[in-house]
């Protein structure tokens, strides 16, 4: 590639040479190439000569024919394609790239030459087509002789890829142009490919910035992902895109939009010259362009842009253009004339951070402490080992087990180095040795040993540095493995520091730069793990600095490549954004680009840290007018969440002129929810006019099959009359069109105007439709004709010897044939899933039990439908359609399924206002029960019937003290079961009669089980309710009150004052205190499930005795156990290792924690496990209790109890390794939960022999 003239004289590239340098040149090439022993020493001088000065070309084709007379295949010794050779030998041959000044054309020559040795043609890495073959075999033998790893791009510093000596010898612009586009595509090209090791060089923004004509073609040919990629890396690598200016303009507003937000970052950087570019686009560009445009001028945040946007609006006709463009306007304005606040902040000045520079001492006696510790732990160490190597040499270990390397002490001398590196005193940090590292994990949290007043943030990082307490991502992200040493330094201090102060601290260290807690918080705080949680003021003021990164997160622009959890760090940087006591502009104008933008996973999120924002009416109140209709959308959902009623005008305005029929259900909806009034929008003649007008337009295609001339009639609420068919068939043809599940708010109104049973019959009829059209399968005999073609077709083919073999006849191979067809869909009524929206809005316990036995049957083959019928599910409004998605959120076995049920149900939550456990207590399922109540809604004191009607005659079904169903005939006689239906009874009665009560039976089990476990976790957490909620949802349930007559409670006054009224209630529906007097509470008293760790022992005795005498059923230990309170020393600790070292066997662990609901955790690497865990779902807490572990298959083998911690459940219910918890502190636990699990861990010490100081020698790991 053509060079820059200052630039000839760069080390390593071609030049003319002096007689010194062409006989060290000369030298060099020999030496490198006496490698190639089976190669004669003739023909390597030949070689040599040639890549010398080109002489003598012949010899390529004669060091070929000896490669393959040598018949060594690979000097690299590949595996998988990767060079496994020593370092030192592959050395030799990187001397080739080496050389200080070779001779002109030297790498295109050496090019060449690796071009005919097999290494470069039989490893990983495969070449590019556009580049000529020489390069491709230069860069390939460049790879082998410099490769340390198999990974490519993995350079030791020494070995440092650099392209300008290898392009030297480039000189084809056309070669130019192909080597700059392979580059822009490596994204999209295999990993194996050779595009991904030319990434790894260093000095390639160099060479791609000589060429930015090249690079400009070359990204505009490239494929998005490509395009965004190469744009990331080039940002991360602070590239100079100057000369790319037009291209990034482009980019900005006619690309995707992965592409333009990274093309806006960039020109932001560039304010000046790019607004004047953009200024092209926003006057004479199409009108996408122009509206985009305006965006990226608001975007880029020039206030040079203002009267270029002023004047582009008078001129301006275009309905979708107009709004991007007052829009733009309303960002870049400080202060409108319609807010009327002071304006948001744009700068927080923050104090600067001393960072004592050079030495900084370490308190007396630390560094001997430290030192004692590790001591202690290399003992344990040695103590393992042994014991390890006395299992390895047993007759009969198994066959996977592995000798144990001895562990290495670390040196006093070397312990001294590490901490002059700590105090300062040395600058240069000491490699350490695994042991010393692992070492470190048998030392008790320095909190228990160290004054932690007098030692340094600094001493901090330094330390954790050495002992590699974190693990660095590219310098970019840590992953910080002791940060429960941090928090106790933290807590500590008698001023706890911040997040901003810790960046200071660590950019001390040579290989982080500030900014990496930033980095660090924002892409370590997801659903899967939680890192420096600290408080809002610890966090903000760090942001406050990195002002520009949080921007960029939350635009979801990050530098360098892109990685999967980048929507989750997105979703945290919104959330630090609202951690501000006053946004800075620039913050919160990326926050509104997501509340109003076109993306709708995390509007929610980024409108309620706007709500306290001054400018959130006007800005919601101009989104309502914009030309796109997302942006419209989430306009009206912000302004309904905002409540404010002036915004009601606004909105009907907005509604009168709207055309799409999904923006006018969410301007609709927003009326309502800020108390308008909507019927002028939904009368019976409106919606016959627009029906009408709408069946006149072409109906979506795929939907010939729903027959519109056959639908059941429907009638008005009002007054019995029927609804117009025009209206019926609109509903149908404007939900296919839609393509969604769920009903808009119109539909809903709509057919809320309708009577109930007729819309239920109406929606049953259409999903029966619709299922019937998806299942379809072909009839017997037509199964039959294509089998016995195909079986033909098969059986007297060339290759049908293994059919014959297997199936031993045709007749055989057909009916196999056969009855795979016979399960195969003839269509699929996917694309027609708005159907589906009309059975969300009228739907009913039939349709509930329809939905789930389609997602039940069909699953497997049916996945889109069925996750299409859940979202329709979640709009039933039915009690039976939340319990189906809870009993699928909880236990169904696809994944996908089970995660989206679970998430529809926290959405239903948040639609009624309710908690998700308010959600459970109104939709627990009755069984058909009901409770006889008298004019005051208060129950009788009879026991709740189920009533069956076979005609003639009824049945009566109560449950007795067991909870069992009990049917008594008329006659007031009692029977074990059913009968048969007689003479006089109907016959379809009495069937539907016993299919209702096999239903009850199933489901009062499932309630008493359910139930019981909510009520033993309402007991641990505390969970409260108020007294009127908890009598009507719980005391008086058919099922689920006879369960609350078995616990003992505690009420007390809404303020929380006063003592604690313990009480249980009874069957009659009073409530009675431990000495039998009834008790009388008020409406909003808190009513809790009590608990012995919350009582005096006095009391806690009483109770049990009480429950003793009346002989109540138990559903758990409420009382009777010891209670465990969590010491003061313990409140900042995560672990509690009262039980540590106590014996017993895994068989015994292993009976004991499962009587007590704990389970085994997953299996980990190496087929074994250490834990056992038991999920409390409500507060999202995961209590495990780890020992010294177990192989799967497992045998009853020695086991010592290490410890009980604590973590946050993992999103889609998936357990923890135990290696890397994410431990909770036990401040943050229940305290009743903590009490729990403690007497559980003490029940299972208990069935072992006590405490043994051998335990670590005794137990497996």
């Amino acid at each position: 590639m053509a060079q820059k003239a200052d630039d000839m004289d760069e080390t390593g590239l071609e030049g003319s040479l002096t007689e010194v340098q062409q006989n060290a040149f000369h030298t060099k090439v020999k030496e490198a190439l006496w490698v190639y022993e089976e190669i004669e020493s003739e023909l390597r001088d030949r070689v040599r000569d040639y890549l010398v000065d080109g002489k003598d070309a012949n010899c390529l084709l004669e060091l070929s024919a000896a490669y393959q007379q040598a018949g060594r295949k690979s000097f690299f010794n590949l595996q998988h394609g990767c060079p496994q050779t020593k370092s030192a030998d592959r050395r030799k041959l990187f001397g080739l790239f080496l050389i200080d000044k070779p001779a002109p054309g030297y790498y295109r020559r050496l090019g060449e030459v690796a071009g005919v040795i097999p290494d470069v043609n039989q490893c990983m890495l495969n070449g590019d087509e556009r580049l000529p073959g020489w390069l491709n075999s230069l860069l390939i033998f460049r790879w082998l002789t410099g490769s340390i790893t198999s990974y490519f791009g993995a350079q030791n510093t020494d070995w440092a890829f650099r392209l300008h000596p290898l392009l030297s010898s480039v000189s084809d612009a056309n070669d130019i142009a192909s080597f700059v586009e392979c580059v822009v595509q490596s994204d999209s090209s295999p990993y194996s490919h050779i595009s991904r090791y030319i990434r790894a060089a260093g000095d390639l923004p160099e060479i791609l910035a000589r060429h930015p004509t090249e690079l400009s073609n070359a990204l505009k040919s490239a494929d998005t992902a490509s395009r965004e990629s190469i744009l990331r890396w080039l940002l991360s690598v602070k590239f100079d895109f100057g000369y790319m200016l037009p291209a990034l303009v482009d980019f900005a507003v006619d690309t995707p939009k992965k592409v333009r937000q990274v093309a806006l970052t960039i020109l932001r950087e560039l304010p000046n010259e790019s607004v004047k570019l953009l200024e092209e686009k926003l006057t004479g560009g199409a009108a996408g362009e122009r509206s985009k445009a305006a965006d990226a001028m608001a975007f880029i945040g020039s206030a040079d842009a203002i009267p270029m946007l002023n004047a582009a609006l008078k001129n301006e006709s275009g309905k979708r253009v107009r709004p991007s463009i007052e829009q733009a306007l309303l960002k870049l304005s400080p202060v409108t004339a319609e807010v009327d606040a002071a304006p948001v902040a744009s700068t927080i000045e923050l104090p600067a951070i001393e960072i004592p520079p050079g030495e900084l001492p370490l308190p007396d006696g630390f560094a001997e402490t430290l030192w004692t510790q590790l001591e202690s732990a290399f003992d344990k160490l040695d103590q393992q080992y042994e014991k390890q190597l006395d299992a390895y040499n047993q007759p009969n270990r198994p066959a996977y087990a592995w000798k144990p390397n001895k562990p290495e002490r670390m040196a006093k001398p070397d312990y001294l180095k590490v901490m002059n590196f700590v105090s300062g005193t040395k600058s240069k940090r000491l490699q350490m040795n695994g042991t010393a590292k692992q070492a470190l994990h048998q030392v008790p949290n320095w909190s228990t040993w160290a004054d932690l007043k007098n030692v340094h943030l600094v001493h901090v990082v330094r330390l954790m540095s050495v002992f590699e307490m974190f693990n660095s991502w590219q310098g970019q992200t840590l992953f910080i493995r002791f940060e429960a040493w941090l928090e106790a330094h933290r807590r500590a201090q008698s001023e706890p520091y911040g997040l901003r102060e810790l960046d200071a601290a660590f950019a001390t260290l040579s290989n982080l730069e500030h900014g990496v807690i930033a980095k660090t918080y924002l892409g370590m705080n997801n659903a899967w793990r939680t890192t420096l949680d600290w408080e809002p003021e610890a966090v903000w003021p760090l942001f406050a600095e990195q002002c520009v990164m949080l921007c960029d997160a939350i635009a979801g622009v990050v530098s360098g490549t892109r990685q999967y959890w980048e929507a989750d760090r997105r979703r945290t940087a919104i959330k630090v954004a609202g951690m501000f006591p006053s946004m800075p502009r620039e913050i919160e104008e990326a926050v509104w680009s997501v509340a109003l933008g076109e993306g709708k996973s995390d509007r929610p999120l980024a409108r309620k840290a706007l709500l306290g924002s001054p400018s959130a009416l006007p800005r919601a109140l101009a989104a309502v007018k914009d030309g796109r209709q997302a942006v419209r959308i989430a306009g009206a959902e912000f302004l309904g969440e905002l409540g404010d009623e002036s915004a009601i005008d606004p909105l009907k305005k907005a509604l009168k002129a709207e055309k799409l029929e999904m923006v006018k259900g969410a301007l609709l909806q927003a009326i309502e929810q800020l108390g308008g009034d909507v019927d002028e929008f939904l009368g019976r003649r409106k919606q016959l006019l627009d029906a009408k007008k709408g069946l006149e337009k072409k109906r979506p295609k795929g939907m010939e099959w729903i027959a519109l001339d056959r639908l059941p009639e429907v009638r008005w609420a009002e007054d019995d009359k029927p609804v117009a068919s025009e209206i019926l068939q609109w509903w149908i043809i404007q939900s296919v069109q839609f393509k969604l599940p769920t009903c808009g708010a119109i539909l809903r109104r709509s057919v809320a105007m309708c009577r109930r049973d007729d819309v239920a019959a109406f929606a049953k009829h259409l999903l029966a439709e619709w299922i019937a059209y998806d299942t379809k399968t072909p009839t017997r005999e037509e199964v039959i004709a294509a089998a016995t073609k195909q079986a033909k077709q098969h059986w007297n083919s060339q290759h049908a010897q293994w059919l014959q073999n297997y199936y031993k006849t045709e007749e055989n191979y057909r009916n196999a044939l056969a009855d795979q067809m016979q399960s195969t869909f003839l269509q699929s009524a996917i694309g027609q899933k708005g159907l589906l929206a009309i059975v969300s809005a009228a739907g009913d316990a039939d349709c509930v039990k329809m939905v789930e036995r389609f997602i039940r049957t069909y699953h497997g083959h049916r996945l889109a439908q069925s996750k299409a019928l859940l979202e329709t599910l979640a709009w039933i409004e039915h009690p039976a359609a939340v319990q189906v998605l809870l009993s699928l959120g909880n236990r169904f076995r696809t994944k996908a399924i089970r995660k989206r049920a679970a998430e529809l149900v926290d959405e239903i939550a948040d639609r009624q206002g309710w908690t998700k456990d308010q959600l459970a207590d109104r939709t627990i399922p009755d069984a058909g029960f009901t409770v006889k109540t008298d004019e005051h809604d208060q129950p009788y004191g009879e026991r709740p019937e189920l009533v069956l009607d076979f005609g003639s005659r009824k049945f009566s079904v109560n449950l007795d003290d067991d909870l069992q169903p009990v049917i008594t005939r008329d006659d007031g006689k009692q029977v074990k079961s059913l009968p048969a239906a007689a003479k006089d009874d109907d016959p379809e009665l009495a069937k539907a009669a016993k299919k209702e009560f096999g239903s009850a039976k199933k489901t009062i089990k499932e309630v008493v089980k359910n139930q019981a476990e909510r009520l033993y976790e309402a007991a641990c957490v505390q969970r409260s309710w108020p007294y009127s909620e908890w009598r009507r949802y719980l005391a008086t349930h058919p099922i689920a009150g006879a369960l609350c007559c078995r616990v003992v409670w505690a009420a007390q006054s809404s303020e929380g004052t006063g003592p604690l009224r313990l009480f249980r209630p009874l069957e009659d529906g009073t409530l009675t205190d431990v000495n039998d007097e009834e008790l009388t509470l008020s409406e909003d008293d808190q009513i809790t499930v009590a608990h012995s760790s919350l009582l005096d022992a006095e009391t806690d005795a009483a109770w049990k005795q009480h429950l003793d005498d009346y002989e109540v059923p138990q559903l758990f230990k409420q009382f009777g156990r010891e209670p465990y309170r969590l010491p003061e020393s313990l409140r900042n600790e995560t672990e509690i290792a009262d039980f540590r070292g106590h014996m017993l066997t895994t068989f015994r662990l292993r009976n004991r924690a499962t009587k007590l609901g704990w389970v085994r955790g997953d299996a980990e690497d190496g087929g074994g496990f250490a834990i056992y865990h038991k999920p409390f779902r409500r507060e999202q807490i995961d209590a495990v209790v780890e020992f010294t572990g177990s192989y799967l298959p497992e045998s009853d083998i020695p086991a010592a109890i290490r410890g009980i911690y604590f973590i946050p459940i993992q999103p889609n219910n998936d357990s923890a390794y135990s290696w890397n918890p994410n431990k909770l502190k036990l401040s943050k636990v229940p305290p009743v939960l903590v009490s729990e699990c403690y007497n559980d861990v003490r029940e299972m010490a208990a069935d072992g022999t006590g405490f043994d100081p051998d335990w670590q020698k005794k137990g497996l790991w």
